[in-house]
């Protein structure tokens, strides 16, 4: 076939297409080497190569550490070891030679450091520095080529990250409180040292597999429902430990991305026990106020009725017939107002705020010389035994109303031992609020006491008589027993009365222990 000439338009617009692709190919050519200066010249501006013997004398650098640094090549290798800092990190150690014996490959034997250095402006400038040994034939090094990179920056970065940080560990533990983070998962991203003392360290542990030994997330989880509506929320929740039960207020809230997105949550742990008790404190001295209050008009109203029934009575009695029905009946009704004047007076002494008239006193010998007194209360069946510390320290006291508070409590321990038993009282000094301060004295207000302990073999008490023990008219003894349930109501008033405290321990079959603590005198012991 005979060959098909090109027309001279087609060779035209060939040779355009040959000159657009030749002018395509130089425009990118030029900007790849515009790319490569550009790159050159970022590269000079963070790294320069230098170079020393095995004895640790510099024999060459790069015209880039004017750049980087601003010395000359000449002042960089004359000066070198008087430009680093003094920071530790700048041990500068010269590659040894290795084993000739053996094979060596360049990229496994090089080595990474940092050191810092100061710029010819007087700043200091961290550096990067990749060490890599050159070989003879022999295998000995004879050279250390290196390759310095200016990481000033990024060590800056990492010294505010370091500072934020370690504002936020400051700020964590200045919250007093227990605090973690924890991701959507709930697994423990961060615990602060309050935590990790409080339930141990368990970071990249479930929270509620550690917390409640629980397979999947508690139902009224806080943080759970913080995650749904980005709210925070709070729950109360009790635990048990060796200091006895802890109330803790959990509160939760999210924790956000820059866009808003919800990435993790935190939990602040608050033992509100101390909380929980000052409330029920306050609450118990309302309720005595208004008690204190209502006896106070109760008695005075009584005490006037009962002057007039009194007198009617004795008219009436000098009237009637000796030994008659009448008589009788109208000596008791003057016997049955004699028992409520008695009930009068308790009420007025409870309601009325009376002065203390202190002296100087040593528990052991004021409840030596109750003994006998004591013993008459309990009666045969009961042994009094007294454990005293010989060190005793002094307080400022009331005796009419100390012997009130003794024989009181002697009383009691009595009414719980009807079938018999023992009460030991015993004296120690105590101080409240040291860090070994044992749980039993938890809720004292810190200070230096004597302490009372009564403790009885009796029939012991449940929690909810207790926690109303001291109430005003309250009674664990039957109708017609005569107790007014004022004794241990007045004893709790004279004890606080005297600047102290009055705790209760007991199991129901187990006894019970009274604990009365009274201020020591310093100096006295």
């Amino acid at each position: 076939m005979e060959d098909v000439k090109p027309t001279y338009a087609e060779l035209e617009q060939k040779v355009r297409d040959l000159e657009a692709a030749a002018a395509c190919r130089k425009l990118a050519e030029g900007a790849l080497r515009a790319g490569e200066a550009r790159l050159i010249d970022n590269l000079k501006q963070r790294y320069f190569f230098f170079s020393y013997t095995p004895s640790g004398q510099l024999i060459s650098v790069s015209p880039s550490v004017h750049t980087v640094l601003g010395y000359s090549q000449e002042e960089f290798l004359a000066n070198f070891y008087s430009l680093l800092t003094d920071n530790p990190c700048n041990s500068f150690e010269v590659v040894s030679a290795p084993d000739p014996s053996l094979a060596h490959d360049t990229a496994t034997d090089q080595s990474v450091s940092e050191i810092e250095i100061f710029h010819r402006d007087g700043s200091v400038h961290w550096l990067e520095v990749i060490d890599i040994p050159l070989y003879d034939e022999t295998g000995q090094v004879v050279a250390v080529e290196c390759i310095a990179n200016d990481i000033t920056a990024r060590k800056q970065a990492e010294l505010s990250l370091w500072e934020e940080k370690n504002k936020l560990e400051a700020v964590f533990a200045t919250i007093g409180e227990g605090l973690s983070i924890m991701d959507g998962d709930f697994r423990i991203l961060y615990q602060n040292q309050i935590h990790e003392e409080q339930f141990g360290k368990h970071l990249n542990e479930l929270c509620f597999h550690v917390s409640h030994n629980l397979q999947e997330r508690c139902p009224d989880c806080p943080l759970a429902e913080c995650f749904q509506d980005g709210k925070v929320h709070k729950r109360e929740m009790t635990v048990s430990d060796s200091r006895g039960v802890q109330y803790l207020e959990i509160s939760a809230g999210p924790i956000r991305d820059m866009n808003g997105k919800i990435v993790a949550g935190f939990e602040i742990v608050r033992n509100i026990t101390d909380y929980k008790q000052l409330v029920s404190q306050v609450i118990q001295a309302q309720k005595i106020e208004s008690t204190v209050r209502l006896a106070e008009g109760v008695a005075h109203e009584f005490n006037n009725i009962l002057t007039g029934i009194m007198n009617y009575a004795e008219l009436a009695r000098e009237q009637a017939l000796p030994s008659t029905p009448l008589e009788k009946d109208i000596s008791e009704i003057i016997n049955l107002s004699k028992r409520m004047s008695d009930l009068t007076r308790q009420l007025l002494a409870f309601s009325r705020q009376e002065p203390l008239n202190t002296v100087l006193l040593n528990l052991n010998h004021f409840i030596k010389e109750l003994e006998p007194l004591l013993n008459t209360i309990v009666g045969d069946k009961i042994k009094i035994v007294l454990n005293f510390s010989p060190d005793i320290g002094m307080i400022h006291g009331d005796p009419i109303q100390l012997e009130q508070v003794m024989t009181r409590m002697i009383v009691n321990a009595s009414h719980a031992m009807p079938d018999g038993g023992q009460c030991v009282i015993m004296t120690e000094n105590v101080e409240v609020g040291k860090s070994d301060t044992p749980a039993q004295n938890k809720g004292v207000a810190p200070g230096r006491y004597v302490r009372i302990s009564i403790s009885d073999t009796g029939a012991g008490m449940g929690s909810q008589t207790m926690e109303r023990i001291f109430d005003p008219f309250f009674t664990t003894s039957g109708i017609g027993s005569g107790s007014t349930g004022l004794g241990l109501s007045s004893v709790h008033g004279k004890v606080k009365k005297h600047g102290g405290d009055i705790k209760v321990f007991s199991h129901v079959g187990h006894g019970t222990l009274f604990e009365v603590y009274l201020p020591r005198v310093m100096g006295t012991d």
